[in-house]
């Protein structure tokens, strides 16, 4: 009679990986053997939470666990401290949310190379930090299967629209994009989202003027968008859209 200690550890791992979002199950698992434990630590760290992650010492040890993680939501400052020399090479998921103080200035810029992983496909980048134009660049050329991406972070730049339009904002696995950048959006920079993001389903705009619709009506295309949302300040007017 065959038993589960004779099984080839790779089909262990194949078999626990259901379980992989089961944290009660883990829990169980590990303590079944010593392989099974090992295997189940891995899983249970996939989705370990930032601050977990921040107290481990010494550094080589942060880093081995930080191999693990797949999912990371940032929403201290300490946090963001302590992944500076990190690198996240498994991260499929990340949003990055320093908490905002009036006693406390913003955070002036933020580490982002360590989560830019090619594994990655969704980012969302909340209000608390500034956000540099390299550091937008970074994120078209590092992540190419990005599927949910969300700018709220203050630009350090002057103007959104000259972004937009810029032929490195180029992500073509890209359905859902929220733009919550306090700036207007011209109806030029709107047409050039539908030809650079080919893909996208899912569109919110905040912040958006509907004078600059009545100026120069815009002619943008998404052919496979199913959700709009345009945001519009109170005192915006009316339109038919």
């Amino acid at each position: 009679m065959p038993y589960l200690a004779d099984l080839p550890t790779e089909l262990e791992i194949q078999i626990l990986e259901y379980l992989a979002d089961d944290k009660r199950a883990l829990n169980s698992v590990i303590r079944v053997n010593r392989a099974w434990n090992m295997h189940a630590i891995n899983l249970l760290w996939r989705h370990a939470s930032a601050q977990d992650l921040a107290k481990i010492e010494p550094f080589p040890r942060r880093q081995y666990y930080a191999d693990m993680v797949i999912e990371l939501d940032v929403k201290t400052r300490q946090c963001y401290q302590r992944f500076r020399f990190l690198l996240f090479t498994t991260l499929t998921e990340v949003i990055l949310d320093p908490p905002l103080f009036d006693s406390m200035p913003l955070m002036r810029s933020i580490r982002l190379r360590p989560c830019l992983q090619p594994t990655l496909r969704k980012l969302h980048l909340e209000p608390g930090f500034v956000l540099t134009e390299d550091a937008l660049d970074m994120i078209s050329l590092c992540c190419p299967l990005l599927e949910d991406l969300k700018l709220s972070s203050r630009l350090v730049f002057g103007d959104s629209d000259e972004y937009l339009t810029h032929s490195t904002f180029n992500l073509p696995k890209l359905s859902r994009l929220v733009l919550a950048w306090e700036y207007k959006y011209s109806s030029p920079a709107l047409e050039r989202l539908g030809h650079q993001l080919p893909s996208l389903e899912h569109l919110e705009v905040r912040w958006h003027d509907l004078d600059v619709w009545e100026q120069e009506p815009s002619m943008a295309v998404f052919p496979r968008l199913k959700f709009l949302e345009l945001d519009c300040p109170p005192y915006s007017p009316r339109l038919n859209l």
